[in-house]
């Protein structure tokens, strides 16, 4: 049986993948941390940006890494 940690980190993980938009612009990492913070994860934005990294290996999500917002919109 999985550990807590690992069960919380995968719940914030699934949290992570359902507020994320199917559309551009996407989303700011600091958008992300916000409504994860509002769901009850408290995290960084540090981590987030790992955790996308992570996601993105797994889920066809693509990082808008030009100019000043991030966004992490799934790819369709």
């Amino acid at each position: 049986m999985p550990s807590s940690s690992s069960r919380a980190t995968l719940t914030q993980h699934w949290e992570l993948l359902k507020r994320l938009p199917i559309r551009p612009p996407g989303m700011t990492t600091n958008d992300i941390r916000q409504l994860l913070e509002d769901a009850g994860f408290r995290t960084s934005k540090r981590t987030i940006e790992r955790d996308m990294v992570k996601l993105s290996r797994i889920f066809p999500l693509q990082c808008k890494d030009k100019g000043t917002r991030w966004g992490y919109p799934v790819s369709v």
